[in-house]
């Protein structure tokens, strides 16, 4: 009987143990995904359980009859442990079955109940436990039981009434519960009358309970692994079709994106042909007749026109959706203020509007030239137009140390402060009153603009006072001048372009450029040094190489009308009179393969925009060098094809002397395909015929002499033969 209980104690108590463990650590795993608390209920049940038990093993009596005080506190001991193991386990029973509110609180009354039972189990100690024995003892175990068994049916109808059994997993606890029952109260219902049978002191009745509830938990958890499962499968399909179809809708608006993107580049280049053909008309009648104010405003104007329709339509930036064409360059604001005053002064008198103009000189900057133009349209316009009829415009350009101040002021009727929080947002309109447009996107434009071009913006405004506005840009010194493709930093006035005076002690450029200032200003900054000769296009520069002047080199831009500079260099490299002059190529494509393609071509150098006149003077000067350098090289190079061919002219070694140099070969340590050339040479063989003899590149076949010449210490193949036939 004792092995048996020993071995029971041992079989429970270890399968409470690592149930307590593994349930515990998965709610405190699950608790921040999950609400449930079966897990922790059942491990709390577990730990409970093993309290209880172990205090009717021979282990616990053990402990108690060794000590006195503990021995007095027995009965209160094993009555904490039923009442949590009946708390426990009537709650994970409810919260496994999700049961609801009324019944919670039925299971709390006798939870309650059997609290107050147990604790009259304090009179052990207080009153003896011969006492408690004899009068306690056997009525607090039946109404311990009797509150058990109301709990039991309490459970077992909700769930019977319920239909909540049907599945295997509440079927184990409904199995667990009788057995746990069974064991606690018939066996300590013959414990009170002093029966002694087998169930009395063996556990193995509530351990097999205890794998019953842990079976279930382990159903539960494996449904809800299959229903994840599923649920995982369910949307994996979900978010393919999803996929599949946002993929279709995709593709549907990329071809409407593309149909669109399509007509706007052809309207582009509709739109610019016609536009460049006037530009081109403009600019050849500009060169030949000279400009005076009003055709310059003409100029500019169709400028502004020209370069928006140009950025706006432009492939490359809607193709990457990009609302503003960044390229910052030292640009002169003094002469485009200047510029853009002349624009807005018939508008401003049209409304009897007395522009202002305080503009210091030479206010140099970094920025983008048409990024300022687009800020100084937008406020000098507002300006004007939103001013009072007969009012004033101040227009102020001044240098500060290390600083450039652009501000517009104007004495208008002002923005009211609750305007002012919103006049940068796109399409918000202020002056809806007067019947205007309003400021509509001019502003979040020059924020924007502003933004990008590393300045700063300001503004101060009063009701009928007027207001101002003011940008900072840091300023730039004026002997680092940047080139860029527009020539920002000359005056408002174009001025003639004229051919400069010819000088015998100066060497010659051609250049070739489409943009007039730009042509102006490299024209005079290189004049002092050179005599340069001016052209628009490949076309005017072809004229200017046929009527006689024959530069000692060419600089032109790629990029022109009528014929570009590629098509310039390819015409000139296939002239024979101009093949050899040398040409910079001038480029606004600063990428690997535009470099590539113009060093494949032949171009003796290339320059890309923006660059400094100091780079620029440099490169002329090195390519004038090397072309100097080339002819010296050139007169040493015909020197030696003078000596090839006296070398060429070596008598023919007669056949009968092949053997010895083979031998001769020998000797010298040759290879074999050193001996085949060797003996290829001394008959007289150019490289080029030794190369097609051998089925060898002329590059490979050059490259194996020099190696014989350096093996045997000879310089050219006369000294060669003299040693073979020694």
């Amino acid at each position: 009987m004792k092995a048996i209980n020993y071995i029971s104690d041992i079989y429970c108590i270890t399968i409470l143990l690592v149930f307590f463990t593994y349930h515990l650590m998965v709610y405190y795993g699950r608790n921040k995904y999950s609400h449930q608390r079966y897990n922790l209920y059942f491990a709390l049940f577990s730990i409970s359980l093993l309290g209880y038990l172990v205090n009717g093993t021979y282990m616990g009596q053990f402990i108690y009859n060794s000590n006195n005080i503990l021995r007095n506190y027995l009965s209160v001991i094993e009555g904490i442990f039923v009442f949590f193991i009946g708390f426990f386990l009537a709650f994970y029973i409810s919260d496994f079955f999700s049961f609801p509110e009324h019944i919670y609180k039925r299971l709390r009354n006798l939870i309650f109940t059997l609290a107050v039972i147990l604790f009259f189990t304090l009179s052990e100690p207080v009153m003896g436990r011969i006492w408690y024995i004899h009068y306690l003892f056997t009525p607090i175990v039946i109404s311990v039981g009797i509150i058990q068994l109301l709990m039991f049916f309490t459970i077992l109808k909700h769930i019977i009434t319920k239909n909540l059994y049907k599945s295997r997993e509440k079927k184990a606890i409904l199995a667990g519960l009788l057995l746990i029952l069974f064991n606690l109260l018939i066996a300590k219902i013959m414990l009170t009358i002093n029966t002694e049978n087998l169930l009395a002191r063996n556990n193995f009745l509530t351990g097999t309970a205890v794998l019953l509830f842990a079976y279930a938990l382990s159903l539960r958890f494996n449904q809800e692994f299959k229903d994840l499962v599923i649920l995982k499968n369910d949307l994996e399909k979900l978010v393919g079709e999803r996929t599949s179809e946002l993929t279709s809708a995709n593709k549907a608006i990329m071809e409407a994106s593309q149909r669109k993107m399509s007509f706007f580049i052809n309207f582009a280049h509709e739109t610019k042909t016609p536009l460049m053909l006037i530009r081109n008309y403009l600019d050849r009648y500009i060169f030949q007749k000279g400009i005076d104010p009003e055709l310059l405003l003409i100029r500019k104007n169709f400028d502004k026109l020209y370069t928006d329709m140009v950025n706006y339509l432009d492939e490359e930036r809607l193709s990457v959706g990009q609302l503003y064409n960044i390229e910052k360059k030292v640009v002169d604001i003094s002469s485009i203020t200047k510029d853009k005053i002349e624009l807005f002064r018939l508008a401003a008198e049209i409304k009897n509007i007395h522009i202002i103009e305080s503009i210091d000189e030479n206010a140099i900057v970094f920025i983008d030239s048409q990024g300022f133009d687009k800020i100084a349209n937008n406020l000098i316009d507002n300006a004007i137009k939103y001013n009072w009829e007969g009012g004033k415009v101040k227009i102020t350009v001044k240098k500060t140390p290390g600083e450039v101040i652009f501000k517009v002021t104007d004495n208008g009727p002002g923005i009211s402060k609750e305007q002012q929080e919103h006049i940068f947002e796109p399409f918000y309109q202020i002056h809806e009153k007067q019947n205007e447009e309003g400021f509509g996107v001019g502003l979040s434009v020059v924020k924007a603009l502003t933004k990008e071009l590393n300045g700063r913006l300001n503004f101060m405004s009063k009701e009928n006072l007027g207001t101002t506005f003011e940008l900072r840009f840091k300023s730039e010194n004026i002997h680092s001048i940047v080139v860029g493709e527009n020539c920002d930093i000359q005056s408002e006035r174009v001025k003639n372009i004229k051919q400069s005076e010819f000088s015998n002690e100066k060497r010659t450029i051609l250049l070739v450029e489409d943009n007039l200032s730009l042509l102006q200003f490299i024209q005079q900054e290189l004049s002092c040094e050179f005599n340069v000769c001016v052209a628009l296009n490949g076309k005017e520069a072809l004229k200017l190489l046929n009527d006689h002047t024959f530069p000692d080199l060419v600089i032109t831009d790629v990029m022109m009308d009528e014929m570009n500079g590629l098509d310039l260099f390819n015409y000139m490299n296939n002239h024979p009179r101009y093949s050899s002059i040398p040409l910079i190529f001038i480029t606004a494509k600063s990428i690997k393969e535009e470099r590539l393609k113009m060093l494949q071509k032949g171009a003796s150098d290339y320059i890309f925009k923006p660059f400094t006149l100091d780079e620029l003077k440099a490169r002329i000067t090195s390519v004038l060098q090397n072309r100097k350098k080339s002819k010296n090289e050139g007169i040493r190079e015909a020197i030696g094809l003078l000596e090839q061919q006296l070398e060429n002219e070596t008598p023919i070694i007669s056949k009968r002397a092949i053997p010895d140099i083979y031998k001769r070969c020998k000797e010298l340590e040759l290879t074999e395909r050193q001996k085949d050339i060797v003996v290829l040479l001394v008959k007289g063989n150019s490289y080029k015929q030794i190369a097609e003899e051998l089925n060898i590149s002329d590059k490979t076949a050059t490259r194996h002499v020099q190696n014989i010449f350096e093996k045997l210490g000879v310089h050219n193949k006369v000294e060669l033969i003299n040693l073979v036939n020694n």
